[in-house]
């Protein structure tokens, strides 16, 4: 058996990880909770108290939290210290997509999960929007690599995390179609390595079917064991459908930000995914490359 050791491909996500773990966790119970921070920290209080009450719309974060107030102090640092932390396991995407996109481009795709400001900020917000990222693009991966036990396990704990991984299951559907359609319609519908990647991890050959029956056995059990803490709360696994009514409700409010502060926002934040995204998406359709059509 070969042992290879640790490589410099793993010494690189090894300091990203660590640069993440430092830079999340700098100052960061040096701010006061927002109101909404302080009314999730407070269920979480709550919990770890031993007090029945109605979860919100966020179980898996106040779940957590709870555990963390109940080994130590709920402070403000305690209250952030979840979506730091799961915020850093951003950086393994990448990885898990290397033999995809070629190791380079996720060693730098991992840097830049480090730096950028958006998953920078959401990670040190007291919620469950992180969590809900994270859960949610490392299920798409697991899609990919047809590894159904962690698909189920990551898109139930992404369910748990709140409403917001309603609007990144939203975009994948709706990229998911797009794809398809493109290739159902194209001039060119050969059968070779060309096919859908994502279409493919649930319409394989016998020997590569998706397997239904163990990505929903593992997505019920970590639903019920989660958002029950293993039976202790058995009202948390109702809060998941609290997730799909905020969600919803978003579509009818209007929001407060014009279209120009949108823009700015994105210029100034994120003006690097946006440009390297759309790079990627025009290059991924001139070489008919099914992954960077997808991503």
């Amino acid at each position: 058996m070969k042992n290879r050791g640790i490589t410099i491909e793993h010494a690189v996500f090894g300091v990203a990880f660590l640069s993440a773990l430092i830079i999340r966790l700098i100052s960061l119970g040096n701010n006061p909770l927002s109101d909404s921070e302080a009314a999730l920290a407070m269920q979480a209080v709550r919990v770890s108290g031993g007090e029945a009450f109605a979860f919100g719309p966020q179980p898996l974060y106040v779940i957590l939290t709870s555990i963390i107030f109940y080994l130590f102090n709920s402070t403000v640092f305690a209250a952030r210290i979840i979506p730091a932390l799961t915020g850093c396991l951003l950086i393994f995407v990448p990885y898990l997509l290397r033999n995809r996109i070629g190791k380079r481009a996720s060693m730098i795709l991992a840097f830049a999960f480090v730096f950028d400001p958006g998953f920078l900020a959401l990670s040190r917000m007291a919620d469950g929007r992180i969590m809900a990222v994270v859960f949610g693009l490392f299920a798409f991966v697991f899609i990919l690599d047809k590894k159904p036990s962690l698909t189920g396990l990551c898109v139930s704990l992404a369910l748990l995390s709140g409403q917001f991984i309603w609007q990144l299951i939203v975009t994948l559907l709706v990229v998911w179609g797009w794809v398809y359609l493109n290739k159902k319609f194209s001039v060119s519908n050969e059968k070779d390595e060309s096919d859908d990647e994502l279409q493919d991890s649930m319409e394989g050959d016998e020997k590569d079917r998706w397997n239904w029956r163990k990505a929903i056995l593992w997505f019920l059990g970590t639903l019920v064991l989660t958002g029950t803490i293993f039976f202790w709360k058995p009202a948390g696994i109702s809060s998941i459908f609290n997730g799909v009514v905020e969600y919803l409700k978003g579509w009818t409010s209007v929001s407060s930000a014009s279209i120009s502060r949108i823009l700015l926002g994105l210029a100034f934040y994120e003006l690097l995914p946006v440009f390297f995204g759309v790079w990627g998406g025009i290059y991924g359709w001139v070489k008919v490359d099914e992954t960077d059509r997808i991503l």
